[in-house]
């Protein structure tokens, strides 16, 4: 980047590039950006500048749902990996893909084969955002300024499926799809700000308006099979068969708000803030489409006490407080006030004219609205300390902190009478919490004269929980995501969200005898057997049924903390930052697919079936490796499959070099520093899958690992440098 400034303007300019291959063939991200600021002083008190930046992004080969946070949910190619038997080699003696056409080898596909089809693949996006705005000073100590901005996002997309040959389950057809889209957003901000001192009295007051809507466009998804030729400069929707086209455009989202601010202080001693917003959204009906979210806060810098005038380890001392309101609208469709119809002659027909040959098409409920639906609300409360003791050299930031969400818009179930087809609405239901401790030190100092340091150490205990949904309900029935058959998740009244949720395994049945006697002979647990799961009657009524399922654990962590640190020595900087997660769970739902023969038998077998129970090694914890599928095999969400999911990573680590300033100065140079940087370099975790780091595309519904992405590591050189 290069900036600059004179007596009566200022300016920046940046280029950057950015190239990263993936750790699957055909997985790439590339990105291009250019990014300008300006400003200038058209008279003493007006000032004009604008914000710009333009990017070319594009990305091959990504999967999982919500931009590819929901990669680990998916049965892709890192699993297609794991189901490949490895007595079958990527290619054949002919040069062609091998795979699992002979008989024996089940269904997985050649993951090798899979990605080269997706080489010629191309999806891009060209966006870019800014700003202009207009700063006016009327009088001393005021500000007035208006902005108008806006952003849009030009994209489009080539998919090819290829002709297979070489699996038991092949496509046999040549696939192309192509897809279109634009979007434009616009923001209009106008906000008057005015500061001023008065002997040890100071006052920071903000008051404005916004309005904006979120982008509004089109899009459009065309496909087609088998065209005359296979290369992609000769294909197009005008030369395939089977051709299809959807598509629809949207208006965006719109709001407007109106806010004000007011900070006070006395002698940096005492601290006063207040805040009101009035936001409204078109998410809404107009009886509630808008909603008003104060907050106030305080601060007490108690090391400007006369009382604390002898406590010389103490440099600054700060207890602060505060209490506020916010809103949440974009957990809801905008649809969602209005009850809507659609049509087609496959779900609502009839002979009306009784011709016995025709069909003419009708109209049925598509969702079914809520015009009562009001704004999310989240109240904090937060008490915390700020502290830097002796003479500066160590810093402390301590939090105690709740978050209470209410009207949380969830949908209920309906019946079937209301409209099988229909979409459910969003409705007020249901209350979490959130509440936690944040924690923070910082220390620097010298070792010598030649070194020096800063070290920073940070954690964050949490407690997630859900407290309260719709009267008869104790959990959420519309979020039920299921995983070739097994249901692993379910969000619960006391529980925190994506809570895991099935039978608790408390061993393997070790004999014959012993399976038909648990938990009573009457009523023995279905499909038992000699090294099947044994799952504990919860309820102690003698029957192992549905009644007793439980809680398996959480997906959110206990704690996640951070620790970071810098040595310098002569013009030479060493700095590394570790990260942690602690006390979450992850579902390894990838399990399923390779420690059960009977998911998809012939397919490729997990390293830990070589352990697996048997008469000769009944101390196993994995089941009896056999062809059964039964309650008491793989057909259950079970604590088989939830697995510790704390890790501790070491994210970065950089080694760079500064010139001494006198070198810099013959070279007409204000800073030069090379370096190098390694990210994650390596995990400390005793989870069995790829990496711990399992996401999700939704709040309600991660923590669970299919074929989990996992983070790689990478290597940077680099060069700063200053005139």
């Amino acid at each position: 980047g290069f900036s600059g400034s004179g007596e009566s303007h200022r300016y920046y300019i940046g280029l950057g590039m950015q190239d990263q291959k993936g750790i699957l063939l055909a997985n790439d991200f590339k990105r291009y950006t250019m990014r300008a600021n300006t400003e200038f002083d058209v008279l003493k008190n007006l000032r004009i500048g604008e914000n710009l930046q333009f990017t070319y992004r594009s990305i091959r080969g990504q999967g999982g749902a919500n931009g590819g946070q929901g990669v680990a949910a998916d049965e892709n190619d890192i699993l297609q990996a794991f189901r490949m038997p490895s007595i079958i080699p990527v290619y054949d003696e002919f040069g062609g893909y091998a795979g699992t056409a002979a008989s024996g080898f089940n269904n997985p596909r050649n993951p090798v084969a899979n990605r080269a089809g997706q080489e010629k693949n191309k999806q891009f996006v060209v966006s870019g955002y800014g700003n202009i705005y207009l700063e006016f000073d009327p009088m001393p100590n005021l500000i007035l300024r208006t902005s108008i901005g806006g952003n849009f996002n030009s994209g489009s997309s080539r998919q090819y499926t290829r002709w297979q040959y070489e699996n038991s389950e092949n496509n046999s057809s040549f696939g192309y799809g192509q897809q279109n889209s634009f979007n434009m957003a616009w923001t209009f901000t106008n906000t008057a700000n005015y500061k001023k001192v008065f002997g040890d009295h100071s006052v920071d007051v903000l008051v404005g308006q916004e309005a904006l809507n979120t982008g509004a466009g089109w899009n459009d998804n065309q496909t087609g099979l088998n065209p005359f030729s296979w290369d992609p400069n000769y294909i197009n929707m005008s030369n395939v068969s089977s051709k299809t086209a959807e598509g629809g455009s949207f208006k965006g989202v719109n709001f407007s708000s109106y806010f004000g601010q007011v900070k006070y202080s006395f002698k940096e001693k005492y601290i006063l803030g207040a805040v009101i917003r009035r936001d409204g959204s078109s998410r809404f009906a107009a009886a509630n489409r808008y909603g008003v979210f104060p907050a106030i806060s305080a601060a007490w810098r108690i090391s400007s006490e006369s009382f604390m005038s002898g406590i010389s380890f103490i440099s600054d001392l700060k207890v602060r407080g505060g209490f506020g309101t916010m809103g949440n609208s974009n957990n809801v469709d905008p649809n969602n006030q209005f009850s809507l119809y659609g049509g087609n002659v496959a779900q609502s027909s009839y002979d009306i004219n009784g011709s016995n040959s025709s069909a003419v098409g009708g109209f049925f409920r598509t969702r079914i609205g809520n015009p009562n639906a009001k704004w999310e609300t989240s109240v904090t409360k937060n008490i915390g300390i700020d502290g830097l003791l002796f003479d500066g050299k160590l810093d402390v930031i301590l939090d105690f902190w709740q978050k209470d969400t209410k009207d949380l818009l969830l949908q209920l179930p309906i019946t079937a009478a209301a409209g099988p087809n229909a979409a459910p609405p969003s409705v007020n239901i249901a209350k979490m919490v959130n509440k936690g401790i944040d924690i923070t030190l910082g220390t620097k100092g010298n070792i010598n004269q030649d070194i020096s340091f800063t070290a920073n150490l940070n954690g964050s205990f949490l407690h997630n929980e859900i407290t309260e949904l719709a009267p008869g309900l104790t959990y959420l029935t519309t979020i039920n995501p299921g995983f070739r058959g097994i249901t692993p998740i379910r969000n619960q009244l006391g529980q925190s969200l994506s809570a895991f949720y099935g039978y608790q395994v408390v061993g393997l049945f070790q004999s014959s005898s012993e399976a038909t006697g648990w938990p009573s002979a009457t009523t023995p647990q279905s499909g038992g057997g000699a090294g099947r799961f044994k799952y504990a009657d919860l309820n102690g009524d003698g029957a192992i049924t549905p009644a007793d399922r439980t809680y398996l654990g959480s997906p959110v962590p206990k704690f996640t903390g951070g620790f970071d640190f810098t040595v310098k020595m002569k013009g030479f900087d060493l700095g590394a930052y570790f990260y942690t997660s602690l006390g979450n769970k992850i579902f390894n739902v990838s399990k399923w697919f390779t420690d059960f023969y009977p998911s998809f038998q012939g397919a490729a077998i997990s390293e830990r079936v070589k352990d697996s129970w048997s008469s000769s090694n009944t101390g196993a914890t994995i089941p009896i490796f056999e062809s059964a599928s039964n309650f008491s095999t793989n057909t259950q969400s079970n604590s088989f499959y939830v697995e510790d999911g704390s890790y501790l990573r070491l994210q970065n680590i950089t080694l760079g070099y500064t010139l001494p300033s006198d070198l810099l100065a013959k070279l007409k140079m204000s800073k030069l520093r090379a370096y190098v940087s390694a990210n994650n370099l390596f995990t400390i975790s005793g989870y069995s899958g790829l990496d711990p780091a399992v996401g999700g595309s939704a709040d309600t519904n991660f923590g669970i690992d299919v074929g989990n992405y996992p983070i790689t590591g990478g290597y940077t050189l680099g060069v700063n440098v200053g005139f």
